[in-house]
């Protein structure tokens, strides 16, 4: 990765530190030159060489030690020496990590926290020496995440637990409980997506639209039922099967010629793309078209419509889907709303030619989003401290001068003089931003790339 670094060795931008020492794809030997400044990001990544980890283990900063008990790489000795730590969070961290090494369970202080007991409790590297203690532990909760540990010994005393606590969600105690005459009993049986069909079924025709409602919301309760319950009186029960996505598409096709419910279907994956297509064309409905925005089954046709829409909030709905195509998100990416240049910098499946322009963009926010993009290429990355200072501050040029590509001349608005942007370098070379090589590199940068005047 070709980086712009000072005399001293570092990147030229604070913030530009901060994006390099995060990302995973960045050199070993850069991480260890910002190992120095930005200790608690590079401790944190999991790229961060095994003895720069081993180092910032024993930091006097807290926070430092908390991101290394954090690393996926970090070493199960170092993890063994944190989970003794003087820090309690630093402690919890490393007890609640899944590939805990088990042998270093074994010697460490009584815990005083119940957290921290529940935490080694629900662990699957927890030992068995360790299980068996904390088997008897005074509180109960912590005797039940033993018994639902899946290492624990077969034939150790949370068996004995399991045994005499019956699980909640057993079929039988379930359908007993189907019989209560306690509405919020009933209402827990049909919230629960281990009720039994039949059980939700029966439960559908209760008397409590309260427990209507719940059955119309659980995704197993069986098809037929969530179709007939799309016709109950009850508003509630007639939104929680709307939004359901184990509702049959027939069924919600046939809902969508009423246009109130288009506000609970919009969202429903199991809505047919034509009809989604048909919500997308609302014009008086602006939550109804977001929902289709952010609906992952909404057609291509009804998305191309969608990031035209003349409501910001709705464009910003499709630019935060993970399922909105790459080619509209290119087309996002010009909107006149930073807002929404920020969320498709943000947006995981943001193409990297994307982010390539994005990190060029006229506001710091969206550059940086687009620069921790681990999809953002690094020589773009590389590029932003020095481009970024050809950027006026204000918004007097053009929008579509803003978006050029970072590899096409910079082209100056009408109104706009070479005179201002040598000025703006003057500043920024007198207020110390800019070094003497810097400056000469940018002017010389400008005086040959400038273009004529628009208009």
């Amino acid at each position: 990765m070709d980086i712009q670094f000072r005399a001293d060795g570092m990147p030229m931008d604070k913030k530009m530190r901060v994006v390099l020492a995060q990302r995973e794809d960045a050199p070993q030997d850069v991480l260890r030159i910002l190992a120095s400044e930005e200790k608690p990001f590079v401790a944190g990544n999991p790229s961060c060489p095994v003895d720069v980890l081993i180092e910032l283990a024993s930091d006097s900063d807290d926070d430092v030690r908390l991101a290394v008990a954090g690393n996926p790489s970090c070493p199960s000795e170092v993890l063994a020496d944190l989970a003794r730590d003087s820090n309690a969070d630093v402690r919890l961290v490393v007890v609640g990590r899944p590939f805990f090494p088990p042998w270093s369970f074994v010697g460490l202080e009584p815990y005083q926290r119940k957290h921290i007991r529940t935490l080694l409790a629900s662990n699957p590297s927890c030992p068995s020496v360790v299980l068996a203690e904390l088997a008897h532990d005074p509180d109960e909760e912590v005797r039940r995440y033993v018994a639902r540990n899946p290492s624990r010994s077969p034939d150790s005393h949370a068996d004995k637990v399991a045994a005499d606590e019956k699980p909640f969600t057993s079929p039988a105690l379930l359908e007993r409980n189907a019989h209560s005459k306690d509405p919020d009993i009933r209402c827990d049986v049909a919230n629960n997506p281990l009720t039994p069909p039949e059980v939700l079924a029966e439960l559908s025709n209760d008397t409590c639209s309260g427990v209507r409602g719940r059955v119309a919301g659980n995704p197993s309760t069986p098809p037929e039922v969530l179709a007939k319950l799309l016709h109950d009186p009850n508003y509630f029960v007639y939104e929680s099967a709307c939004g359901n996505p184990s509702t049959p598409s027939e069924a919600l096709a046939q809902v969508a010629c009423d246009p109130d419910a288009w506000w609970y279907i919009a969202s429903n994956p199991s809505v047919p793309p034509k009809t989604l297509l048909r919500l997308a064309r609302s014009r008086r409905r602006a939550r109804v078209r977001y929902d289709v925005a952010r609906n992952p089954s909404a057609p291509y046709a009804a998305l191309a419509r969608l990031a035209k829409d003349k409501y910001y909030l709705v464009r910003r709905a499709a630019a935060r889907s993970s399922t909105f195509p790459s080619d509209l998100l290119a087309e996002l990416a010009h909107d006149s709303y930073k807002i929404v240049r920020l969320d498709v910098a943000e947006n995981r499946s943001c193409p990297s030619h994307v982010l390539a322009m994005l990190v060029h963009d006229s506001y710091e926010e969206v550059r940086l989003a687009a620069a921790k993009h681990p999809s953002c290429p690094p020589e773009a990355i590389a590029s932003l401290a020095v481009n970024r200072l050809l950027v006026p501050d204000d918004t007097s040029i053009s929008t579509t001068e803003l978006y050029r590509s970072p590899c096409s001349p910079l082209a100056l608005n009408a109104g706009e003089s070479l005179l201002g942007y040598l000025e703006r370098l003057a500043v920024l070379h007198d207020k110390g931003a800019l070094d003497d090589d810097e400056f000469a590199v940018a002017k010389r940068r400008l005086l040959s790339d400038v273009e004529k005047p628009l208009g």
